[in-house]
């Protein structure tokens, strides 16, 4: 396994158990501030740490070619 790989799936893994705290979170807060995190802030991980994700997918297998090319 490759250091990205590992970096990609830790990242995965904590992006998974911050979604799950989250929706129980949101679960029980449930009011105007609950309203205005979740449109300030929290849509704009829900964009950003996948898309952060498969870059970091796109990096690994470019540095894996780039080494094939250079053996």
């Amino acid at each position: 396994m490759s250091k990205f790989s590992e970096i990609h799936d830790a990242a995965r893994a904590d992006w998974s158990k911050l979604q799950a705290c989250w929706q129980a979170t949101r679960a029980q807060w449930r009011d105007e501030v609950a309203d205005d995190f979740e449109r300030r802030r929290w849509q704009e991980w829900e964009e950003r740490v996948p898309a952060f994700l498969h870059a970091l997918e796109d990096l690994e297998e470019t540095a894996r070619r780039a080494l094939r090319e250079t053996e």
